[in-house]
Parts: structure tokens; sequence; C-alpha cells
């Protein structure tokens, strides 16, 4: 139970940096970010919430149900996803990917 427990710990730790990551940041740096730059922040950002996702789902299976505990975490990765699919569309649909 006491691994259960630190994997549980760890995964908070990740999500609440993942989450707290702002797509806007280069923005508040000074920075002039390309559109580019904006879409592969939410492609990484919906691969790591995937990935976290995948290892709660598997230990969910296969032990105690930890996935309740990250209500969070699912809405998040759902709506990192519908983002990602959005971001697909742009990507494919313009010229300024590597401006």
């Amino acid at each position: 139970m006491h691994a259960v427990e630190s994997v549980v710990i760890e995964w908070t730790h990740q999500i609440r940096e993942v989450l707290k990551k702002d797509s806007a940041q280069p923005l508040l740096e000074g920075l002039n970010p390309i559109p580019y730059v904006e879409m592969e922040f939410w492609k990484v950002k919906s691969q790591n919430l995937e990935c976290i996702y995948d290892q709660v789902d598997t230990v969910s299976r296969h032990s105690v149900s930890v996935s309740s505990n990250f209500p969070d975490l699912l809405w998040a990765w759902k709506t990192v996803k519908d983002l990602g699919i959005l971001v697909g569309l742009l990507t494919g649909h313009t010229t300024l990917n590597r401006i």
C-alpha cells in the first residue's frame, strides 16, 4: 500500500507541474513567439497529461481505484486532447508553422 501512496503523491506533483504551465509564458517574458510555439506547447502538454493518465489508469485497473482521486487530471487531459485536435487541424491549414 505504501508503494501506491508514493506513486499517487508523485502523480499529484506531476499533474500540478503540467497544469500550472501557461502557454502565455513566452509573452509574459517579453518574447514574440510564432504560432508554431503555441501549437507545440499544447502538443507537449497533451502528451504529458496522456502519459500520466495512462499510468493512473493502468494502476487503477490492477489495484485500488486511484483515478477517482484525480478528477482534475481527467478533465485536463480531455480538454487538452480536444485542443490537440484543434491544433492539429490548424497546423495542417497554416503556413506559419516554422517561420
